[in-house]
């Protein structure tokens, strides 16, 4: 038996990207038409940045949660997990990333949004737009079918960099506990797409990397 050292990223993936891929795009010919009422969601949240209404910020953390659990059981539970021996482990992830949402943005202060003139807030509104709009792209431009695209609140890696757009975009500094999880996703996400030579390997990635340094900047600063 070779030593555990000897193993690199390709041989703890025991999928093809064909079968990666094609899981997606059943996934989504199963629940049509959920798509449609995940376009709605992120149309909801871009009005909320938008227009500013009194409870926006709640109502932004409840879509959220609510997508990073639906996230979890939908795909990650029922899908992932046949193919893939953590992908439950992966699913947990995500519903205690919903339950953390769904607690702190319906407490007392809750999460207040701002989109002004600054770095930070500039790259999170990039972010989050890149999520919504560029991702769900990256399929077709890959050479693949539009069945089997990243969309918000329907596909872990869309929703995990929507996530971290909008934690850009959070008033004050953001609870630590809020980026871990979509953090942690973005590097396991990206090493697997990395295995599987998928093109978009490196976007969530680089994506955690920018929520972490431009996160860290305001405390180094003080």
């Amino acid at each position: 038996m070779d030593a555990w050292w000897t193993y690199g990223i390709t041989d703890l993936v025991l999928f093809t990207p064909e079968t990666y891929f094609r899981l997606f795009e059943l996934y989504h010919r199963d629940w049509w038409p959920m798509q449609l009422a995940c376009l709605a969601m992120a149309v909801v949240i871009l009005l909320c940045l938008w227009l500013r209404p009194a409870r926006g910020g709640r109502v932004i953390a409840i879509l959220l949660a609510a997508s990073w659990g639906w996230v979890g059981w939908a795909f990650l539970h029922l899908r992932f997990a046949p193919i893939h021996w953590v992908a439950n482990w992966y699913a947990v992830a995500f519903f205690l990333q919903a339950l953390l949402l769904f607690i702190y943005g319906v407490s007392r202060r809750g999460m207040e949004f701002e989109t002004g003139n600054t770095v930070r807030t500039g790259i999170g509104v990039v972010v989050l737009l890149f999520a919504l709009l560029v991702m769900p792209a990256t399929a077709h431009l890959s050479g693949r079918e539009w069945m089997q695209a990243e969309l918000f609140a329907m596909t872990p890696d869309a929703t995990a960099l929507a996530t971290l757009g909008l934690l850009l975009l959070v008033k004050g500094q953001v609870a630590v506990w809020l980026v871990i999880i979509p953090v942690a996703w973005s590097f396991v996400t990206g090493a697997t797409l990395w295995a599987l030579e998928a093109p978009e390997a490196l976007i969530l990635p680089v994506g955690a990397i920018l929520t972490i340094v431009l996160m860290i900047m305001p405390v180094y600063r003080r």
